[in-house]
């Protein structure tokens, strides 16, 4: 496997927190992590690349599918496949991206070391979720939460802004294993996921209300103010399709 990091711009930031988000179920994270960029203007300071991210996957592509090499052509530009990290006070922004089998886990830990090296101890990843026991949606979705601290369960502090603890069940892909390979590094780390409903035919199919309620809970826990209704109103933002 080939893999390199890029760095745009090399810092230190102290105690940090790191927020990520890849294309994963509804690609409710990669909508609150488009948002946030578009919302806080970070500076991009770093990217990933590696011999394992397809452009073209054969299946879903959270679930560690292979696929076919490329790039991806926008706005007639020509770039690779990448996760790109960004920096805005004592934030850094990770916008994931999801390697075959073969390379989730050692992409997933070359980012989390970037992250320590930067100065980061703590991580909040973004995702979403379908109940065990789904109930008809509205516009008012759910969040529930993850995590490896037991100061913060004990606090009761997520369920105090209305985060329930999420049910049992697998969290796939690059946002998930950034947070176990976190764990490893003895980083707090969060996961948090907003409820939605599974498209099979479209698993990645843009949830804006899901990641709306991501980003609200995201906004009250960290203090961090934003304009989260401009995401709604901007009707739903392209998400990246790179699966077949």
């Amino acid at each position: 496997m080939e893999l390199n990091i890029k760095f745009l711009k090399k810092l230190r930031v102290s105690n940090g927190t790191a927020i990520a988000g890849s294309a994963g179920l509804r690609s409710s994270g990669l909508l609150a992590i488009n948002h946030l960029i578009k919302e806080l203007k970070p500076e991009k300071i770093a990217e990933l690349y590696s011999s394992n991210f397809p452009v073209a996957y054969y299946g879903i592509p959270y679930a560690g599918t292979i696929g076919e090499g490329g790039v991806m052509v926008e706005k007639d530009l020509a770039e690779l496949p990448r996760v790109e990290f960004y920096h805005k006070d004592n934030y850094v922004i990770v916008k994931g991206y999801h390697a075959d089998i073969f390379g989730q886990y050692i992409v997933a830990r070359k980012s989390v070391e970037l992250l320590v090296d930067i100065g980061v101890a703590e991580i909040i990843s973004l995702g979403g979720y379908v109940p065990v026991e789904p109930r008809p949606l509205t516009e008012k979705r759910r969040v529930s939460y993850c995590t490896n601290d037991p100061e913060l369960i004990k606090s009761k502090k997520m369920e105090k802004l209305g985060i329930e603890k999420k049910e049992p069940g697998p969290f796939l892909g690059f946002s998930g294993l950034i947070i176990g390979e976190g764990q490893k590094k003895g980083i707090k780390c969060i996961g948090l996921f907003g409820e939605t409903e599974a498209i099979t035919e479209d698993p990645l199919y843009p949830d804006p209300l899901a990641a709306k309620a991501l980003l609200e809970k995201l906004s009250r826990f960290l203090n961090l103010p934003m304009d989260i209704e401009g995401l709604i109103s901007r009707g739903q933002p392209s998400v990246e399709r790179s699966y077949v």
